[in-house]
């Protein structure tokens, strides 16, 4: 009868001491979670939140900077039309010109006068269109079928279309109309992409012609080509509707960009390969066009890699602090509690003799 109340003894120390290591690591395993968790995720969290922190930071410096370039872009594209319009001013302005105008088209005076004029007529148009390799075309188009008008090309146009929206728009202002990139120009002239100038001309005698003077569509590409917003950044220039005005490609004259215009000068948005892409953009009121920028976002917060390895860095360094005090944590407390359960185990079991020997206050 001893053996067996013996057995039962044991039995019973070790079914406490299994219970006592259970309760041990259920509490210890859920107080190592608890302090490793706590810690990662506010070391996680902190981390993230700082990095998309500093990623909005840079992106948004990095357009604010970038719509500073296109800005200057547009006014330095402005400054070359400024050229092209004291161009105009000089054909207004020329005395001689008028002179020779009323002369040519004077059907009273003797045809060799007429002749000996429109020679002069033609020369002043020339020395100006020569001295400029961008432009293609001048043509003094008069207001009256009846009156001969003048151009610099050498194809023969004999018949101009004084009812096109653009003649009427110049005729019926007294200021500088700037005509977007047309396929073939605007006079026929040429077969390749142009943009152009106009203005109303009134000579000294009564007579009205319009002035155009058309130019290369390669002057836009010159005054953008140098612009760099990022290494694989874009830069061109635009219509209202999103069409492009120039090209090294003259294919792709008058295509729709790749990209919508930030017509409120600064937006993100996901192009066709599944970049993110930041636009800018400035509307010149001078021609009336759009000096685009396009670069992509993660070439512009690429600095952040720095932080994301210093994140990398810091959240190793928090894993491993947390597991340690984690450990240390769940021993300190998981210890007792473990020693504690086997006393009370034992003291339900009529062993009333235990004590116990922590000499924490809690």
């Amino acid at each position: 009868m001893g053996g067996v109340a013996m057995n039962r003894k044991k039995e019973k120390q070790t079914t406490i001491r299994k219970k006592g290591i259970r309760l041990t690591l259920n509490v210890g395993v859920k107080l190592f979670l608890l302090f490793l968790i706590s810690i990662l995720l506010s070391v996680g969290i902190t981390g993230v939140v700082s990095l998309s922190v500093s990623n909005n930071i840079i992106e948004q410096k990095s357009a604010d900077s970038a719509y500073e370039t296109i800005q200057q872009a547009s006014a330095k594209v402005d400054t070359i039309l400024e050229v092209y319009e004291q161009i105009v001013m000089q054909i207004l302005s020329n005395i001689n010109l008028h002179n020779d105008l009323y002369t040519a088209t004077n059907e009273r005076v003797e045809v060799y006068s007429q002749l000996t004029a429109r020679n002069a007529v033609q020369d002043s148009l020339n020395r100006v269109a020569y001295s400029n390799n961008t432009i293609k075309n001048i043509a003094l188009i008069s207001s009256s079928e009846d009156i001969s008008s003048f151009t610099t090309s050498s194809s023969s146009i004999t018949e101009f279309d004084r009812e096109s929206d653009w003649y009427q728009a110049i005729q019926a202002k007294q200021e500088f109309i700037w005509l977007h990139t047309r396929e073939s120009g605007y006079t026929g002239a040429n077969n390749s992409p142009q943009l152009a100038v106009g203005r109303l001309m009134k000579t000294n005698y009564g007579q009205q012609f319009v002035i155009i003077v058309e130019i290369d569509q390669r002057l836009l590409n010159d005054q953008v080509s140098g612009i760099s917003l990022s290494e694989s950044s874009s830069v061109y220039i635009v219509n209202e509707n999103n069409e492009l005005l120039h090209s090294e490609d003259p294919e792709l004259v008058l295509q729709v960009a790749p990209l919508p215009i930030a017509k409120e000068g600064q937006m993100t948005v996901r192009g066709n390969d599944g970049q993110d892409y930041i636009v800018v953009s400035h509307f010149s009121e001078k021609a009336g066009w759009y000096v685009v920028g396009t670069a992509p976002v993660h070439e512009l917060i690429k600095d952040t890699r720095i932080i994301r390895a210093l994140l990398a860095w810091i959240v190793a360094g928090a894993l491993l602090f947390a597991v340690v005090l984690s450990i240390l944590i769940a021993r300190s407390m998981g210890g007792p509690l473990r020693r504690l359960q086997a006393l009370m185990m034992e003291g339900s079991s009529g062993n009333l003799n235990v004590r116990t020997n922590f000499k924490n206050r809690d």
